[in-house]
């Protein structure tokens, strides 16, 4: 990535912000303790990030060796390197510094700011990193994600082509894509941890309807009646069984992705709302070739609200994968997707769009 060491500072950045934001909307105090630290933590490994990219090791500034240096020193240092590189100077300074002076009264002497106090500081901190972002990497920071990080090409493809569907006003494309990244990460983590399958067995087994015995004496008639009768009630039964049988496997396996995608670290409230989201456009069927089409639910009828949902979606991935990574180094190298999203018939609209 142009202008950087280590994309994954960047990442790293990114991250901080998005935790600090997500433990903000907790509102418990564990969480807005944890939120004051990370917020003010990503804006100094900006200023770090900087520092590292853009200023000489030899400079007589930097303290040598493991020395600390106040936090108002990075700032200095990195502002003047920015402006030095012709790039736009930071900003929001005293903002930042009233937050880094919260966090350490958080930090130090247990004082945890309250949740309005916390947002105060979240726009503040958001501005500065988008410009930072910006003028020195070329990058946007709320979009900046996973993806170009993430080896697997086609993993990587499928992200990037639902972020640009959700870019051109396609929140629906987004969505079908998110789900079906999810469902083929999920897949590759249970096939690599060779999770049990649970599975319950047939209660039946196909009796001749002959078999059946009526009392002696009955006319041929009304003993092809009583059998046609029971081979009714017997098929309605089985009918009836089987299909609570195939709505028990499926919870089941609804079930069984909930417990992976806890055992790698996402909250559960979050899953779940990612599942909401994600039935508001399901992929499906697939065919031989790998194409798929796409149907719409429609219990969101507010674009506005759809849009914030693969969003959501977008972000919650990202995390996924962050952990994904860090628990299961190989497992994304699994996964491949036969035809991606711009090889199917509904990415003309997005097409069109870009048009």
């Amino acid at each position: 990535m142009a202008g950087t060491k280590s994309p994954h500072q960047l990442l790293l950045i990114k991250q901080l912000y998005d935790d600090a934001c997500g433990l903000t909307s907790r509102g418990d105090t564990l969480s807005l303790a944890k939120a004051i630290i990370l917020l003010d933590l990503s804006v100094e490994q900006m200023l770090n990030s900087i520092i590292m990219d853009f200023v000489s090791a030899k400079s007589p500034k930097l303290k040598p060796g493991r020395k600390d240096q106040g936090w108002g020193e990075l700032w200095g240092l990195a502002d003047e390197a920015m402006q030095q590189r012709g790039h736009a100077p930071l900003i929001n300074y005293t903002q930042l510094l009233t937050l880094h002076e919260v966090r350490n009264l958080a930090q130090h002497n247990g004082s945890i700011p309250t949740r309005s106090e916390i947002e105060r500081y979240i726009e503040p901190a958001e501005e500065m990193l988008c410009g930072a972002f910006a003028s020195a990497y070329g990058q946007d920071f709320r979009s900046f994600r996973l993806w170009d990080l993430v080896p697997n090409e086609s993993l990587r493809r499928l992200l990037k082509e639902s972020e640009i569907a959700f870019e051109k006003g396609h929140p629906d494309i987004c969505i079908a894509g998110c789900n079906l990244a999810h469902k083929l990460i999920i897949s590759a983590i249970r096939q690599h941890t060779k999770l049990r399958r649970f599975r319950i067995p047939s209660p039946f087994t196909r009796s001749s309807s002959g078999s059946t015995s009526f009392p002696p004496g009955l006319p041929a008639e009304a003993v092809r009646q009583l059998r046609s009768a029971a081979r009714q009630v017997d098929d309605a039964i089985r009918t009836g069984v089987s299909k609570f049988r195939r709505e028990i496997l499926e919870e089941i396996d609804y079930l069984e992705d909930e417990v992976v995608t806890i055992g790698v670290g996402m909250p559960l409230m979050d899953t779940r709302q990612f599942v909401k989201v994600g039935q508001e456009v399901i992929p499906g069927p697939f065919y031989g070739d790998g194409t798929f089409d796409i149907f719409r639910h429609g219990a969101i009828t507010n674009d506005e609200e759809l849009q914030r949902g693969a969003r959501f979606m977008l972000n919650y991935l990202s995390r996924l994968l962050r952990l994904v990574d860090e628990s299961y180094p190989d497992v994304l190298c699994e996964i491949e997707l036969k035809t991606p999203l711009s090889a199917q018939g509904f990415w003309r609209s997005v097409d069109e769009t870009a048009q």
